[in-house]
Parts: structure tokens; sequence; C-alpha cells
């Protein structure tokens, strides 16, 4: 949890892409990984939300009337590769080292089995779900009644400007986009200027606030149980001992094995 939390703070608030980079020592933190492994699995999970996202676009676009059979046929498409992301991103090595390429890595890929492969599938299909889910929130707060369908139309348009986006938040160019992509959808100019300039701000706090607050949540939640271990610890010592002294030394190593056992927990909810 607190590798998402973090990663996703500064996925958030700083530059697009940079928040990604900054995976991999966090994961390292945290977890242990390596730095390889840990590049390795936020590759593969920005390569899965490449294809769940914009199927999920060409899903609402169907839906709203664009299209309707094209899109469809282009969502399903981009949803299988999504399914089958690991074997393909697999094959896709083999094929590159029979025609000569030195490319490595592909140890580093997992062939999951397949209620692994639909897990994953599931948890980006749903973390994008509920992204979108707070863009309609964000934007019907800032006086925008809109279709359900629509706000996946603005999440998947608002990721793709944020590709580009250099600037902290992507403040003025995400902006800018949501403009353009209200536009298009058929609201006049002035009340999509001023609509994203209300929901795109809101969006942003609204999600490092969330970030920061789960976070606090966290560390008081691992500080009691810190606390808890230590006192059961320092309890039992002294029923098989009572007129022993705890000495120093005894409580830092009582401690240590507390926050030990915190960090394990903590790093089995990512």
């Amino acid at each position: 949890m607190q590798v998402s939390l973090r990663h996703q703070f500064l996925f958030t608030a700083i530059p697009s892409g940079l928040g990604d980079i900054g995976f991999p020592v966090i994961a390292r933190h945290h977890l242990g990984l390596d730095l390889k492994r840990g590049a390795v699995i936020i590759l593969m999970a920005r390569l899965r939300d490449l294809f769940v996202l914009p199927a999920l676009g060409c899903f609402a676009l169907a839906m709203l009337g664009v299209w309707p059979v094209l899109l469809t046929v282009l969502g399903i498409v981009l949803g299988l590769l999504a399914l089958f992301l690991e074997q393909s991103a697999g094959t896709l090595i083999l094929a590159l080292r029979q025609m000569g390429l030195k490319v490595s890595g592909l140890g580093l890929i997992s062939q999951p089995s397949w209620p692994v492969q639909l897990k994953r599938f599931a948890f980006s299909l749903g973390s994008w779900s509920s992204a979108a889910c707070a863009v309609w929130f964000a934007y019907t707060a800032a006086g925008f009644q809109m279709e359900p369908m629509t706000s996946f139309v603005l999440l998947t348009g608002l990721n793709a400007i944020g590709v580009v986006a250099i600037s902290v938040g992507g403040l003025g160019i995400a902006e800018a986009g949501s403009t353009g992509i209200l536009t298009l959808l058929g609201t006049p100019l002035e009340q999509a200027a001023q609509i994203s300039l209300v929901a795109r701000p809101v969006l942003l706090i609204a999600t490092l606030t969330a970030c920061v607050t789960h976070w606090l949540c966290l560390r008081i939640w691992n500080k009691q149980i810190t606390g808890r271990l230590a006192t059961e610890a320092v309890s039992e010592k002294n029923v098989g001992h009572p007129q022993e002294d705890i000495s120093l030394l005894d409580c830092t190593r009582t401690c240590y094995r507390s926050n030990t056992l915190c960090l394990q927990a903590s790093n089995t909810q990512v």
C-alpha cells in the first residue's frame, strides 16, 4: 500500500513519466526488489494500461454513438492484447532474438497462469474504472452534467495528453486538453474552458490529498501495531522473569523485530 501511495503521489505531482522512473527506487526501499525487477514491473503495468485505457475509451465512444461497430471491435482487440500481455511480450523478445538482436529481460517477464492473468487484467480495469468515477465526480462538482461514459473519454484523453505534459502536475497542459476534449464532445468553447479550469485542479488536489491522508493513516496504524507488539513482548518477558530488569538492548531488539513485522504486514497489502 505504501508503495502504491508514494508512487501515485509522485506520478500526480511531478511531470509525466518521472513518477514511473522513481517506482523502482520506491519498490527497492519498501519491498527489497532489485532495481531491474522493479523497472520491469512498472514497464509491464504501463504496457497493460496502454491497452486497457484506450479500450475503455473506445467502448465509451461506441456507447455514445461514435463509430459504434469499428470502435467496439478495436476495443475488443485492445482488451485481448492487455489480457495476453506477458505472452505477447515474451513472444516479441523471442522473435527479436531470432532476428539476431541482443534483447535481454525475457527471464524477468513472468508467464503467469490464467487466474493470475485475469486478476491482473481485472485490477487494471478496476483501477481505471475508479479513476473514471473520480473524473465524473470532479467535473460534476464543477457544474458539468455529463453521462458516465463521457468520463471514460475524458480520462483517456487526459492521460494521452499527460504523456507530453512537462509542467508540475500537468497544470496548464491538462486544462487545455480537457477544454479541447469537451469541445469535441459538443460543449461550447467558453463553457468547456470554465469547467476545465475548475474541475482539473479539483481532481489534482483530491488525488494528492487522498494519497497523503492514506499515508498518514498507515503511519499511525503501523505505530500502533509496533507499540502493541513491543508491549506484549515486554509483558511476556516480565511474566517469565518477574525480578529481571529489561535492558535497553532488549527493548531495542524488540522494537526492531516489531518494525520488521509491521513492514512485512504493510508489504503484503501491495
